[in-house]
């Protein structure tokens, strides 16, 4: 059965990518249409395509028993945190931490509790004699908690991830919306439903594959910051009513806000809403009043960032410790963050380098370069090439915006480096959003002055369709204990083909 089900998934997605290329084709109506001014039959389609990317997204997050609810190991800390917290405390051992992990003089050293063959709790972090997750709680409060208080039953890690991404792809297709009407009036909608397809599901590959605990801080901090940046975009680019446009703002500063909660790394990409800021102060008329209305829209920054501290501090004595520093992992990280000689130029390179261009083995594949894995991405930086489309990022005012994405996406990248010992594979996901957005943007304004859209629009349509099949590969490698590592032998069987990369 679990054979028959991988095969039937990439029947399915070859069939929609040969439907594609077929509805999609140079003469189809559908490639001829705009973004704006949309039919009733087009809004359908476009719908359709975001709900069947959302599904191909989330339907197969379902599969891994390791992240499914079917093994009980250490991925179910979320449904364990809401508990704690409706019982009043944050911590989420119930007094059952082992005598020997207590008496541990260093608890932290990997070695040292394998050599005293100390039980312990895997991955959590560990402060005084007691367990938390140390992962932000912001999707505690807004979905396991509330779960929790209305069915009396525990919201299983996977299906909120699962909510956390639909809400992500919605965002991704009403952004680019938004950008198109703006600055791409001529993009069609056949390169516009295929980038926010693609762009979604390479944004989130490794969250499909491996999506309890882990992916769980990472897709509620995508969601929270794509609609951060969305309402954001909405209110400067959008909205002509002053006051509408500061409650869009408001709105965004609360998403914004949330996803430190969520997965602080990720929430560093609130940089971007400098340039935004500036832009709309550039377009109104600077006022006491407007600036009192600004202040107030930012407020939801100050209030979670004090309660977030608040938190931190009540469980670890520091307001800026999420608990990193505490987990128990095979790497000592309170040892790790004071190494000095880790903070260098050379590390920072080397992790942007494996981070973004690095080649590997087929027997690595997982561990590629971002940009080798998605060759779409190259278009963050080929348009620049073109003098045209530097007038266009003059004459929209976008290069302060394009700007601050790249320098998020270096922070990030450079936080990740340093914060961990080791870069893994779904750390990329940090970053992979921001670099499909920055795609977008330039494709679409290669698109507006391309002198045959056409064959442009078609060959964004292809390059859309190998980003998919990019990230079904990437979902199919045997890694972190995804589907592939359970069921491989039955897959290759099934398949006729070895997946051993």
């Amino acid at each position: 059965m679990v054979a028959k089900g991988i095969v039937i998934t990439v029947i399915i997605l070859v069939q929609l990518s040969l439907i594609a290329l077929i509805l999609f084709r140079p003469k189809s109506k559908l490639n001829n249409a705009t973004v704006i001014n949309l039919h009733k039959k087009q809004r359908i389609i476009i719908c359709t395509v975001l709900v069947i990317t959302v599904l191909l997204s989330i339907l197969p997050m379902n599969l891994s028993p390791m992240y499914n609810g079917d093994i009980h190991y250490y991925t179910d800390q979320y449904e364990k945190t809401a508990r704690a917290l409706l019982d009043g405390h944050l911590y989420i051992d119930n007094n059952d931490v082992s005598k020997e992990l207590k008496e541990m003089e260093n608890p932290y050293d990997f070695d040292e509790r394998n050599r005293l063959g100390v039980e312990f709790n895997w991955d959590h972090a560990y402060y005084k004699g007691h367990y938390y997750m140390y992962f932000g709680v912001a999707p505690v409060v807004l979905v396991f908690l509330p779960y929790l208080l209305i069915t009396g039953n525990d919201l299983l890690g996977h299906h909120a991830t699962q909510i956390f991404t639909a809400f992500f792809i919605l965002g991704i297709f009403l952004m680019f919306h938004l950008l198109a009407k703006k600055f791409f009036k001529t993009m069609s909608l056949s390169v516009y439903l295929f980038l926010s397809s693609a762009i979604s599901i390479m944004s989130t590959w490794y969250i499909i594959a491996a999506p309890s605990l882990y992916c769980t801080a990472i897709s509620s901090a995508l969601c929270m910051m794509i609609w951060s940046f969305y309402w954001f975009m909405k209110a400067v680019y959008d909205c002509e009513n002053e006051n509408a446009a500061v409650a869009m703002a408001a709105l965004g500063s609360f998403c914004g806000a949330t996803a430190f909660g969520c997965r602080p790394s990720i929430a560093l990409a609130n940089v971007v809403v400098l340039p935004l800021l500036i832009t709309f102060l550039t377009k109104r008329k600077i006022t006491l009043l407007l600036i009192l209305k600004l202040i107030l829209a930012a407020m939801p920054y100050l209030f979670i960032g004090i309660l977030l501290m608040a938190y931190n501090n009540a469980r670890f004595d520091n307001p800026f410790e999420f608990g990193q520093s505490y987990q128990l992992t095979i790497a000592d990280v309170q040892q790790f963050s004071k190494d000095a000689d880790r903070v260098n130029l050379k590390a920072a390179l080397e992790g942007i380098y494996q981070f973004l261009f690095k080649p590997e083995s087929a027997a690595k594949f997982v561990d590629t370069g971002s940009f080798l894995t998605f060759p779409i991405l190259f278009f963050t930086v080929i348009p620049w090439l073109n003098p045209k489309v530097w007038k266009l990022v003059k004459e929209n005012k976008l290069f302060l915006l394009l700007l601050f994405i790249y320098i998020s996406v270096i922070v990030i990248i450079l936080i990740d480096v340093l914060w961990s010992p080791f870069i893994l594979a779904r750390y990329k996901t940090d970053v992979l959003w921001l670099l499909g957005i920055l795609s977008y943007i330039m494709i679409g304004l290669w698109y507006q002055q391309s002198n045959n859209k056409r064959l442009f629009g078609y060959l964004m349509v292809f390059m859309s369709i190998i980003t998919v099949m990019g990230s079904v590969l990437l979902f199919l490698y045997p890694y972190d204990n995804n589907y592939t590592i359970y069921y491989k032998e039955d897959i290759e069987k099934a398949l006729g083909i070895s997946l051993s990369f």
